[in-house]
This record gives structure tokens, C-alpha cells and sequence, in this order.
């Protein structure tokens, strides 16, 4: 029974096609994240990067996101700080709206239904980052299935939803890709060192 459930398991969880996970051990990602965290995260401590490249590396890894993108909306949703946003109205009849921890997760009764009377567990960094992950992999699954006729980067249905407004185009370049590069360049640095010291 057990291998049974493990198979459907495996069987029907989503994979970004786009990010594949690595054959890289899960450690020794964890590690090449934390040293990318200490270049493009400063403010981070050192416990609390070791503690996050933990935990970014598991969720990416269940849901089959690049952990690239799941740092890069991290930093552009809360600069990796577990918080709170002020509540706000939107949407059609003026939903009230609130968005919880690192990935700001929105909670009201169209999204992540399940959190509303829990909202505080969001704060939670490893309950923030696999609901994060998982959002990215549903958005990136919606894109890459042709049903999305929003123009742009899938990654933006994070942030919108299924309707992304024409407004939604930055002038300096995208503040996601743009760290998202960076954070890669830092791992490719720390997998580059590790390799010349090893030779």
C-alpha cells in the first residue's frame, strides 16, 4: 500500500518543464544556495541562509520549480522578510485582500481558501516557500498549456492572477529576471570555486 501511494504521488506531482531539478544532491545544492543567499541577500544571517537554501531546495524540488525562481519572486515579494502587507481591496465587488510571509501569499476566499482562520502559519518559512513553489508551478503549468492568452512572462500570474493588466510592464527591466540572473551567476561562481579547489 505504501508504494502504492508513493507511485500516484510521484505519478501527480508538477513538474516545470522549464527548470528541471538538478542530479545535484540535495546538501550540496543547499550549500551553492546559502553562498548565492550571502552575495545577493546580505541582510540575511548566517543561520538564517543555510536555513532558507534548506528549505528552497526541498520546495523547489517537490513541485519542480528552478529554485532560481522561486529566490527571484522571494526577493521581489518581501526581500526574504517574513511579513505581513497591510490589507487592501481589489478585484471585482472590492475583495479584501491580505498578503502573508516571504512569498506573500494572498489568503481570502478565491485564493488559498484553506489558510483563512490559519494565516499566521504562512509566516512559517517552510510552509511560505512550498505554498510559494507550488503557486509557481501551477502559473508555469497554465502558461506552458496554451490556455494563458496573457502576452509576457508566465511568471507574472504570480503576482495577477489569471487576467495580467497591459499596465504590467516595468521600464527598467524585470526586477524578477534581473535577480534571478544574479542569483544564478552567484551559484555558478560557487559551483566554479568548488570545482577548482577540487582539482
Amino acid at each position: 500500500m505504501f508504494w502504492l501511494a508513493l507511485a500516484l504521488s510521484l505519478a501527480l506531482s508538477p513538474v516545470h518543464a522549464g527548470a528541471q531539478p538538478t542530479a545535484t544532491a540535495p546538501h550540496r545544492e543547499a550549500e551553492s544556495v546559502s553562498r548565492a543567499l550571502r552575495v545577493t541577500v546580505p541582510h540575511l544571517s548566517p543561520a538564517r541562509r543555510r536555513l532558507y537554501a534548506r528549505l528552497m531546495v526541498a520546495a523547489a524540488r517537490r513541485h519542480g520549480v528552478g529554485v532560481g525562481w522561486l529566490a527571484a519572486r522571494a526577493w521581489v515579494e518581501s526581500g526574504f522578510r517574513s511579513v505581513v502587507s497591510v490589507r487592501f481591496r481589489t478585484g471585482p465587488g472590492g475583495t479584501w485582500r491580505q498578503s502573508w510571509g516571504i512569498m506573500q501569499t494572498e489568503v481570502h476566499r478565491h485564493c488559498h481558501p484553506e489558510y483563512i482562520g490559519r494565516e499566521r502559519e504562512l509566516l512559517r518559512p517552510e510552509v511560505s516557500f512550498d505554498v510559494g513553489a507550488a503557486d509557481l508551478a501551477y502559473w508555469w503549468r497554465r502558461h506552458e498549456s496554451g490556455r494563458c492568452r496573457c502576452a509576457g512572462p508566465w511568471w507574472r500570474h504570480y503576482k495577477w492572477g489569471y487576467a495580467v493588466p497591459a499596465r504590467a510592464q516595468p521600464r527598467g527591466g524585470w526586477k524578477m529576471e534581473n535577480f534571478r540572473r544574479r542569483f544564478r551567476r552567484a551559484m555558478r561562481a560557487v559551483a566554479d570555486s568548488a570545482t577548482v579547489g577540487s582539482s
